[in-house]
């Protein structure tokens, strides 16, 4: 019986070639749009107004080439600290991890106003969701800057998450004080 929330019966699906690069991540500028990615909307979207505006390929802001995914974030107009108006992560094509080995996922970001602005990144690998290898938290800049994070896999297939995830519920929504804040990401790597 087919379970789609183990990892293990994509096992048996022909992934890409990844060794014709040292980058893991195809279309790491998202010059192909979202060729090759993925995306995760949250659980808990309590205005969905500006639902199809949270996540675009944006063609006049990149820091290579000629895109770049672009998210907004709006306030939280919730009292409740736990839900968010906008929450969504991307997530590229699954890979196949060697067990025991140290991976960089990696990747170019800015804002475009004062708030705060938060993204989270997780890997994970193994037969099942839940099993997280690796974290990362970073407070983005006005200017584009490099951010990564190092983790080691324990098991074989699995994939990187990265965007406003779920577990910001420590009133992250509230410290958006403008109207919206935009904030791109570029030249996405994952090396062994």
């Amino acid at each position: 019986e087919y379970d789609p929330m183990k990892l293990e019966a994509i096992q048996k699906i022909e992934l890409p070639n990844y060794g014709i690069s040292k980058n893991l991540i195809q279309n790491p500028g998202f010059e192909d749009g979202l060729h090759a990615w993925g995306k995760i909307t949250g659980i808990r979207i309590t205005n969905t107004d500006h639902l199809n505006e949270w996540l675009i390929i944006d063609t006049n802001v990149s820091y290579e080439g000629k895109r770049s995914l672009r998210f907004q974030v709006r306030p939280n107009t919730s009292k409740d600290p736990q839900t968010y108006d906008y929450i969504g992560m991307v997530s590229p094509y699954s890979f196949q991890f060697k067990s025991g080995s140290s991976y960089t996922f990696s990747f170019y970001a800015k804002k475009d106003m004062d708030d705060e602005v938060a993204l989270g990144g997780v890997a994970f690998g193994g037969s099942s969701w839940g099993k997280w290898q690796g974290n990362g938290y970073w407070v983005l800049t006005k200017e584009w800057k490099r951010y990564s994070m190092t983790f080691m896999i324990k098991e074989g297939i699995g994939t990187i998450l990265l965007g406003i995830p779920w577990w910001f519920n420590d009133n992250f929504g509230s410290k958006i004080k403008s109207p919206k804040v935009n904030f791109w990401i570029d030249n996405v790597q994952l090396e062994e």
